[in-house]
């Protein structure tokens, strides 16, 4: 490594050993930052972040999984990767370079900020999880950092929901060089891994993949689209369901019912 990759790693602590040839199966290296969390509350949550991490059994050569957390200001709520920890399967420039750039953006909850509302934070609102096969297939206002993204050649995503208590605590975001027709089992490993700790993802819920649905403004999910059926691989969406879901003028909601009768919702498995 150079001084720039070790600067990424240096004020982090791996509970594993670093050497790369030996991780034939891809467990992840999870790091965490070397600090003092003043709340036992958020001690205990970190721990379980990292414990659930380190467990997870995702097989791929080149991934990043990483934490957004959400932090309250008087603008509003923001999620960030600062201080949080993460995992790789193993370390390579792209993936540090995506780190990297992650830490220094702050992906927005609140919809009265008018600022766009990337995948961390559409995720943390309607805690459903999100995926998409090739992050191309985002535009800038879908996913902010988009062009982070495609410097560093991360392809395949998906963010997972962190629940505990009912309350969303939090994001995790899993990124990598290779795109992929779709992350079932990854999504199954991950609710798996932090229901062995005591947290929860939405398995209730239908994941989204975002290469169904057409161009539009930061969507929010209303309270009455998470109750969907899991059972349910499909739904028809209606004007109001569009106004609802994307923020968007009746106007455009009309345009894209014209353009587009089915969403379709891959499940959990």
């Amino acid at each position: 490594m150079d001084n720039a990759e070790l600067d990424l790693l240096g004020n982090y602590e791996s509970p594993q050993d670093l050497e790369l040839p030996l991780l034939l199966d891809y467990k992840l290296n999870v790091y965490h930052c070397n600090h003092v969390l003043q709340r036992r509350d958020d001690v205990l949550k970190y721990q379980q972040i990292c414990y659930a991490l380190s467990d997870m059994r995702l097989y791929h050569p080149s991934l990043l999984a990483q934490l957004w957390v959400p932090i309250e200001f008087k603008f509003g709520i923001v999620l960030t990767t600062c201080g949080q920890p993460f995992g790789l399967s193993r370390y390579t420039n792209k993936l540090g370079s995506y780190r990297v750039a992650c830490l220094d953006y702050n992906s927005y909850v609140d919809h009265n900020t008018k600022v766009r509302i990337g995948p961390p934070g559409r995720v943390l609102r309607n805690k459903s999880p999100e995926w998409v096969q090739d992050v191309t297939k985002y535009n800038d206002k879908q996913y902010p950092q988009l062009e982070a993204a495609k410097c560093s050649k991360i392809r395949g995503s998906f963010f997972m929901p962190v629940i505990k208590g009912g309350q969303c605590i939090g994001v995790l975001e899993f990124a990598t060089t290779i795109p992929k027709d779709d992350f079932a089992y990854e999504m199954g490993e991950v609710c798996r891994a932090l229901e062995k700790v005591g947290l929860t993802s939405s398995v209730n819920n239908e994941s989204i993949n975002f290469e169904t649905l057409e161009d539009y403004s930061p969507m929010l999910e209303s309270g009455d689209t998470q109750k969907m059926h899991r059972d349910s691989k499909s739904k028809k969406i209606t004007r109001n369901d569009i106004t609802k879901l994307f923020g968007l003028p009746k106007a455009d909601a009309t345009y894209i019912c014209r353009i587009c009768k089915f969403i379709s919702y891959d499940l959990i498995v």
